[in-house]
């Protein structure tokens, strides 16, 4: 298991559960407030419970605490559950962090992702399942092997002046802000290069589907 890895579980969509399951054999397992209720679904007790716990059910709670999971209550309101959690994740040094379940629901719900996506420490090394899609967080330099045809899109979280080689449509030193300016690129088939050299962070999205 890798020590520094952490996977947050939401209490938003999941579209796979037996790749959550693989997931979760990687990393300290943390349920983030409801959810809870993916673990209990599973039958997997959680390392840890994070959150205000609002979500929480008393029997779901229990039934955590009895297998042995550590709670660990967060009741600010100054901002989201994902967004403490990922605070927390670098206080105590898991700073691979690996994001499902966010996916879905209400739509100020959804934009508070992006949210917590932008403020979270530089620090963290952050992954995001989008059910099949997945996002990799961007800081500095994200250098990656793709297939050719692999469809990618970058939307900046915070302003950013962003390089990006090995696609169809690179960026040279470009400022770009949160617009579809990013939107459905292509790999060429080897590396694509991103690279923020100001500002940030941009998320870069891989998708599975079809690039319409």
């Amino acid at each position: 298991m890798d020590e520094r890895r952490a996977v947050l579980v939401a209490a938003g969509e999941l579209s796979d559960e037996e790749h959550l399951l693989e997931l979760l054999q990687g990393g300290l397992a943390v349920a983030v407030d409801g959810g809870l209720a993916h673990f209990r679904a599973l039958k997997v007790v959680p390392d840890l419970l994070l959150g205000d716990l609002d979500s929480v059910s008393d029997e779901d709670r229990n039934w955590a605490e009895a297998g042995g999971c550590e709670v660990v209550e967060l009741p600010s309101q100054e901002s989201s559950d994902l967004a403490k959690a990922m605070a927390h994740m670098k206080h105590i040094g898991r700073t691979r962090v690996t994001i499902i379940g966010a996916s879905g629901g209400r739509a100020d719900h959804q934009l508070a992702v992006w949210g917590a996506l932008a403020d979270a420490s530089d620090e963290l090394d952050i992954s995001i399942h989008l059910g099949g899609d997945m996002g990799l967080r961007c800081c500095d330099r994200l250098q990656l092997g793709m297939e050719e045809g692999t469809v990618l899109s970058l939307f900046a979280l915070r302003s950013a002046t962003i390089s990006l080689s090995g696609t169809s449509w690179p960026i040279k030193e470009e400022r770009i802000q949160f617009s579809d300016r990013g939107l459905s690129n292509l790999a060429e088939g080897g590396h694509v290069l991103l690279e923020v050299h100001e500002g940030g962070p941009v998320l870069m999205i891989l998708t599975t589907g079809d690039n319409d």
